[in-house]
């Protein structure tokens, strides 16, 4: 079970368990390319193995989580 979050804005809150989450700008070629940024986000990522990649950006006001 792998997440891929990619090419994605989040805003809010975001709670993901799986057992692999890969997070940047190209960890797929199922989505389109692009960064992954946030905006007062509050996430949370629960997994075995978190991959953060280039093109993951964390705002001032953002909060994220790895258990």
């Amino acid at each position: 079970d792998v997440k891929y979050l990619q090419n994605e804005q989040i805003t809010g809150e975001l709670k993901e368990t799986h057992d692999v989450i890969k997070v940047g700008n190209h960890v797929t070629d199922l989505k389109a390319i692009g960064d992954v940024t946030t905006s007062n986000a509050d996430i949370t990522l629960k997994a075995r193995k978190v991959l953060l990649d280039k093109g993951t950006y964390i705002s001032k006001g953002s909060k994220l989580k790895i258990n």
